[in-house]
């Protein structure tokens, strides 16, 4: 999860791979329509628009972005474990994962900055500073105007943590493969550590030694059992994603959310849910529906970058225009939007200019 589309190379290769990759495009789809539905949701009670809405809490949407680390962390060490110790094999992981993620990103991002340009012109040098925009740029966590560590783009946060993995990952691959991944596990557990036993550590510190950091390194268990040849009958592999879906169902109704670690409360649910749809061997049956979802895996970067602008399009339509239509009628148009222009952004804007990035740059000089 990076967010982004870390396996799309492989998922065309059939066979063994092709089987659980064709699951992760699908988990990695709904996981993004979670999230999706999560900040409709979070739009509409912030901004009033429906008096008679009741939001579905049942599960929390955010959960998506769980499930899409523990998946990084199953694709990185999948498809690196060959190079670990491998002369240049660091500097060119880190490098093309920063080409992978950061253009589509950073058009984002842009897109958001003329946005507060356009809306809030005169309020801009009390909304941006610069150590901000460098600190999106980079993918290093700064505050905000607001005093949130998040960058331009809210919800680039994710990203801020994947790149800590990436840079830590890429380290650890100037090693042999075991020597690396005990680096990998020491070095993010002590940023954990030192964050927390530190008194008044930076905001980037304090950020970054989330428990979140931990999911990776449960994707990265789960490659290695992927690669133990270690494989769940159908029965068994449903049997775990409902045992997650309901153990994060059952925290979040007990209350327990704000005391337990998010690596427990949602970073569990989500290795079982992610385990039971990348252990079970059996193949996905090809069909209509499964193409689409398929389809939107690939897209699931681009729906997940670009959801916002939606939201608040659709939110500000129905205010200014005073269109009474259900909320369940506006969900389904704003998810029905987000979806279509993921693929239009994805057709038209990310695989073609990934494509240009791997002629120009990748294949001169990586």
């Amino acid at each position: 999860m990076t967010i982004g589309e870390q396996a799309q190379s492989l998922v065309r290769t059939g066979g063994r791979d092709g089987t659980y990759l064709n699951g992760i495009q699908i988990l990695r789809f709904v996981a993004a329509i979670a999230v999706v539905l999560a900040h409709i949701q979070h739009e509409i009670v912030k901004s009033g628009l429906f008096t008679n809405f009741r939001p579905f809490d049942l599960i929390d949407g955010g959960f998506g972005v769980d499930i899409f680390f523990v998946i990084s962390g199953f694709i990185m060490l999948h498809v690196s474990k060959d190079k670990f110790g491998k002369s240049g094999a660091s500097v060119d992981f880190i490098m093309r994962r920063f080409l992978r993620i950061a253009p589509l990103y950073y058009i984002a991002t842009l897109l958001t900055l003329v946005a507060i340009l356009l809306i809030d012109r005169a309020s801009i040098n009390n909304t941006i500073t610069l150590i901000h925009v460098i600190g999106t740029f980079l993918f290093f966590p700064t505050q905000s105007y607001t005093g949130d560590v998040a960058p331009i783009l809210k919800l680039g946060w994710t990203l801020n943590f994947e790149f800590l993995f990436y840079a830590i990952f890429s380290l650890s691959m100037i090693f042999r493969l075991r020597a690396g991944l005990i680096f990998l596990t020491f070095a993010l557990t002590a940023i954990v550590l030192i964050a927390n036993c530190v008194p008044h550590p930076p905001a980037w510190l304090s950020f970054w030694g989330q428990s979140l950091v931990f999911e990776f390194l449960g994707g990265v268990l789960l490659a290695i059992l992927y690669q133990s040849d270690k494989r769940l009958s159908v029965a068994q592999g449903f049997a775990l994603v409902a045992l997650g879906l309901g153990l994060v169902t059952a925290l979040k109704g007990a209350g327990t959310f704000p005391y337990l670690p998010r690596a427990l409360f949602a970073g569990m649910p989500a290795w079982l849910i992610v385990s039971g749809v990348i252990l079970t061997g059996s193949s996905v049956p090809e069909s209509g529906l499964i193409k689409f979802l398929l389809r939107g895996g690939e897209a699931s970067y681009a729906l997940y970058l670009f959801h916002p602008f939606i939201i608040k399009i659709g939110s500000k339509v129905i205010s200014f225009n005073n269109l009474d239509i259900s909320p369940i009628i506006f969900i389904v148009l704003i998810v029905s939007s987000v979806i279509v222009l993921s693929f239009i952004v994805n057709i038209t804007i990310e695989k073609p200019m990934y494509r240009l990035i791997k002629e120009i740059i990748l294949s001169k000089y990586m």
